[in-house]
C-alpha cells in the first residue's frame, strides 16, 4: 500500500511539473512574440532612417565642397607664389603667350610658342614636363594642381586646366596695354611685359588668376592671330587690317562695352563647351584664323570670364599672392577695378574709381 501511494504521489507531482513547464513555455512564447517588430513599425523605423539620411547627405556634400574649395584655393596659392619667383629671377611676368627657343628644338615640326601655364612649371617642381614643350613637344602631361577638384567635367588625364590669367581687356592684340592686364601677348608683343612700376594700385588689389569651366588645356593657345600652324606666321591682313583676332583661353578678360557684340565677361554667366565647336575638332590644340574665323573667335572671347562649380562665385589669386572667394554678384565696375593694374592709365570706362575693400569682401 505504501507503494501504490508513494506512485501515485510521483505520478500527480510528475503531472503538476508538466502542466506548470507548458504554462511557462507559453508565457514565454508570448514574451517573444511581444519583442518582434510589426510591420507598421518597420515601415516607421524605415522612414525615419530615410529622413536622418536626407537630412546629413547635405551636410556631407557641403563639408566636402568645403574641402575642394580648400584645395583649388590652395592651387591658385601655389600659382601666385610660382608667378612672384618667376618675376624675381626674371624681372618681369612671364607672357600670357611666349615663343620658346628655338635652339631646343628636336624637330622641325616643333611647336615654337606656348602659354604662361607651360612657363611656371619649373617653378612648381615640373621641370620635366616644362623641358618636353620647350623642345617644342606638346607632352599633354597631366599636372594636379591644374585642376580644381570641383572640375568633375574634366578628366584627370592630358594637360587639362582649370586656371586662367589675367588678360586684361577682350580685343585685338593691337589694343593689348600693361595697364590693362597682368598679362599681355608676347609672341605678337615679344618686347611688350608686365614690369614692377606697372603695378600702381597694388599687387595685394590685383587679380592674376581664377578659375574658368570652359577652358581646355594649360598648353593651348587661345588666339587665332596666326596664318598657318604650318609656319606660324601672323595674320597680317586678320589682325592689322581687320583687327579681327581675339584671345580666349587659357585667360580671363574684361570689357567695358554691354552690347550684343561684346557683352560683359561676368563671374559664372552662362558658357561655351569649346568640345561641342566644330572648328575645335578640327585644330584640337592650336588655332588660326582659317580654322577659328571672325564671328566665332569673338563668341569665345566674350566667354573667357571666371566661372566655376563653386556656389556663388569663384576662387581667385591676386598678384601679392593672397587668395579668396570673389561673389559672382560682384559690381562689374569693381570686377574691372580688381583687373587693371593702373586705372586711371588703363582703358577702364570709370578710370577715376577708387577701389575700396567692402566693395568685393
Amino acid at each position: 500500500m505504501d507503494c501504490r501511494i508513494n506512485r501515485s504521489l510521483r505520478l500527480e507531482h510528475g503531472a503538476g511539473f508538466h502542466s506548470t513547464s507548458l504554462r511557462q513555455g507559453d508565457d514565454n512564447m508570448r514574451r517573444v512574440r511581444a519583442y518582434g517588430f510589426t510591420l507598421v513599425e518597420l515601415l516607421v523605423v524605415i522612414a525615419i532612417v530615410g529622413t536622418l539620411v536626407a537630412l546629413l547627405l547635405p551636410a556631407v556634400q557641403k563639408a566636402r565642397e568645403s574641402s575642394r574649395r580648400s584645395s583649388c584655393l590652395n592651387n591658385l596659392r601655389q600659382l601666385a607664389l610660382a608667378t612672384m619667383q618667376y618675376e624675381e629671377r626674371l624681372r618681369r611676368m612671364p607672357g600670357l603667350f611666349e615663343n620658346l627657343d628655338p635652339s631646343r628644338f628636336e624637330s622641325e615640326s616643333a611647336v615654337p610658342n606656348t602659354t604662361w601655364a607651360v612657363i611656371l612649371l619649373p617653378g612648381l617642381e615640373r621641370q620635366d614636363t616644362y623641358d618636353n614643350n620647350a623642345a617644342g613637344m606638346l607632352s599633354g602631361t597631366f599636372v594636379d594642381i591644374y585642376l580644381c577638384p570641383s572640375d568633375a567635367d574634366k578628366n584627370r588625364t592630358g594637360s587639362v586646366t582649370s586656371y586662367v590669367a589675367n588678360g586684361g581687356r577682350v580685343g585685338t592684340v593691337l589694343e593689348e596695354r600693361v595697364q590693362n592686364g597682368a598679362f599681355v601677348n608676347r609672341i605678337y608683343h615679344p618686347d611688350m611685359a608686365v614690369l614692377e612700376g606697372h603695378w600702381v594700385d597694388g599687387r595685394e588689389y590685383t587679380l592674376i588668376y581664377t578659375e574658368n569651366n570652359d577652358t581646355t588645356y594649360y598648353d593651348e593657345v587661345g588666339w587665332n592671330g596666326f596664318k598657318r600652324k604650318q609656319l606660324w606666321n601672323f595674320d597680317s591682313k586678320f589682325i592689322n587690317e581687320e583687327r579681327n583676332d581675339r584671345t580666349w583661353g587659357p585667360v580671363f578678360l574684361w570689357t567695358e562695352s554691354d552690347d550684343s557684340e561684346k557683352q560683359q565677361t561676368r563671374i559664372n554667366r552662362p558658357g561655351v563647351d569649346l568640345h561641342d565647336l566644330k572648328w575645335e575638332e578640327e585644330v584640337p590644340r592650336r588655332y588660326t584664323s582659317a580654322s577659328c574665323l571672325e564671328k566665332p573667335g569673338k563668341a569665345l572671347a566674350t566667354w573667357a570670364r571666371p566661372s566655376s562649380y563653386h556656389d556663388g562665385g569663384v576662387n581667385v589669386a591676386f598678384v601679392g599672392g593672397r587668395v579668396t572667394f570673389l561673389r559672382e554678384d560682384i559690381d562689374y565696375i569693381v570686377y574691372i577695378a580688381l583687373m587693371t593694374l593702373n586705372e586711371k592709365m588703363s582703358d577702364s570706362p570709370n578710370p577715376n574709381f577708387q577701389l575700396e575693400d567692402k566693395h568685393y569682401r
